[in-house]
């Protein structure tokens, strides 16, 4: 039997695929893959075991297939997961290496823009000064400020100012 795929479920329909990846999952079931539901709206609250609630106890192993989560909400995940006999096929430490910049940077560090990076607290706004500092160490030119994961956050910018770059920040 084929591993089983877990997918985020319809938050107006929650017996139903999210209506992004509704498609994918009827295709996945039809070649007779198990198809469960998670609740991400749950995971990213902190409310793990409601989020893992419809899926079913002992599936085997799954993958996840579902909307972008922190690493350690992928990690409670897989945690709330195993209680229930479910392992994810990707574990905790491979999705951060994988889905964050940290984790990945060293192996594309030649095929990507110089990047810098200072690991914070959700929401926290950096420190102007340390702010300029890292940005000091990057080449000049327009540059980008992103977190971990997400789409870009502003125009390109001269990282000599940390105004902007703070601005865009906030801006979000």
């Amino acid at each position: 039997m084929p591993a089983a795929i877990l997918y985020c479920a319809d938050m107006l329909a929650p017996r139903r695929p999210d209506e992004h990846c509704a498609a994918e999952a009827a295709q996945a079931a039809g070649l007779g893959a198990p198809i469960a539901l998670v609740d991400h709206d749950a995971l990213t609250r902190g409310e793990t075991a409601r989020a893992v609630a419809r899926v079913p106890a002992d599936l085997g192993t799954a993958w996840y297939r579902g909307w972008m989560a922190t690493g350690d909400q992928y990690a409670e995940l897989h945690r709330a997961l195993a209680a229930r006999g479910v392992r994810l096929a990707t574990a905790p430490e491979q999705y951060r290496t994988a889905h964050e910049l940290p984790g990945w940077y060293a192996a594309f560090a030649d095929l990507t823009p110089a990047s810098r990076w200072m690991p914070l607290p959700p929401k926290q706004i950096p420190d102007g000064q340390a702010l300029a500092a890292m940005a000091g160490e990057l080449p000049g030119g327009p540059g980008m400020v992103k977190d971990y994961v997400k789409s870009r956050k502003s125009e390109p910018e001269d990282g000599t100012d940390p105004e902007p770059v703070l601005r865009a920040l906030t801006d979000h």
